[in-house]
């Protein structure tokens, strides 16, 4: 998870570093990301998966367009929330 979405969570001077570093030498630009980001990913990660274990238990008043900002929907049919597969299908009704 800290080599995928990692580099998100750095600043730009810090994401600018992490890159030159990556070219360099990986080993050590793992390093310097898991040491900059490491607990931030393990606490957000802690957060989505007790967000989506909540959800799962019982009924819940979560509407369409909740569900599709937390990412458990990738688009609501007959709403302006598309997801990437009606922009990757080229879809007429989505402007891009």
């Amino acid at each position: 998870m800290i080599e995928l979405f990692g580099p998100e969570f750095l600043s730009d001077l810090d994401l600018a570093n992490y890159q030159k570093l990556d070219g360099e030498s990986k080993d050590e630009a793992k390093s310097l990301l898991r040491q900059m980001v490491g607990d931030m990913i393990e606490d957000f990660w802690y957060f989505t998966v007790s967000l989506a274990r909540s959800l799962q238990q019982g009924e819940n008043r979560l509407t369409a367009t909740d569900a599709y900002w937390l990412g458990v929907l990738d688009e609501i049919t007959g709403t302006s929330f598309h997801g990437m597969r009606a922009v990757v299908e080229k879809d007429p009704g989505v402007s891009s």
